[in-house]
């Protein structure tokens, strides 16, 4: 009887815990529910997009990234892009850089000035264009980043390539705009040479 009311006793704890879990996540939802409501609505760009905003490290703007189209930003090109460059050959990883520039591009100029303006966006796509510009000089820059970290950036790109492929777009853009942040840091090629 003891052993009966002392599991008793673990079970109440157990469901003490539960439901004070389900408190927890309850108030969380209601405190959330503005911002909640608006990720729920983001089209497939806007969430890449927010994605690289969280892998960067910047505040997201969501008057500016209400301007963000799927129309402009075509999540098609977006994902066969990411998978030209996770490929083994350089030359693919190099059309994947090109392609992913000009969608970037696209993007900047479909924007207002006004939208550019914001501190976060601006900097976001300053950031891409300088690692982007020069898909010799993205591969150059990622292969110093191995040699120095051990981390093989191709890799975390395929990882997010799978990512975007399998619809995961805010995920994967964290881990695109963490990819951006990382190699912003490694000196171009043109600029070690000088």
């Amino acid at each position: 009887v003891s052993t009966q009311s002392t599991w008793g006793f673990f079970d109440l704890v157990r469901l003490y815990m539960v439901l004070f879990k389900a408190l927890v996540v309850l108030l969380a939802t209601l405190f959330c529910i503005g911002p909640a409501r608006a990720q729920s609505n983001l089209t497939v760009s806007q969430t890449f997009i927010k994605g690289m905003h969280a892998g960067l490290g910047l505040q997201v703007n969501y008057t500016t990234l209400g301007q963000v189209s799927d129309a402009i930003f075509k999540p098609n090109t977006l994902v066969n892009s990411l998978n030209y460059m996770s490929q083994t050959s350089s030359a693919n990883k190099m059309i994947g850089c090109q392609r992913l520039y000009l969608l970037f591009l696209q993007l900047g100029s479909s924007l207002t000035e006004a939208q550019k303006d914001d501190a976060s966006i601006r900097s976001l796509l300053n950031d891409t264009y300088n690692v982007l510009e020069n898909p010799q000089d993205f591969i150059y820059r990622a292969d110093i980043y191995k040699r120095n970290t051990g981390i093989d950036i191709f890799t975390k790109l395929a990882y997010c390539s799978q990512l975007a492929l399998a619809g995961d777009y805010s995920d994967s853009g964290i881990i695109f705009g963490n990819v951006i942040g990382l190699l912003s840091g490694v000196e171009k090629h043109n600029e070690v040479n000088q």
